[in-house]
């Protein structure tokens, strides 16, 4: 149980990043399209 609840954690810090990169890529590719 201790594992466990240590586990979930970093699983949503992932989630968390992941969610951010794409919207910075997201963001990248707007501007992208807005200066071509």
């Amino acid at each position: 149980m201790v594992e466990f609840s240590s586990f979930i954690p970093p699983v949503k810090q992932t989630t968390y990043y992941r969610e951010k990169i794409d919207i910075f890529l997201k963001m990248q590719r707007t501007v992208n399209y807005i200066y071509n």
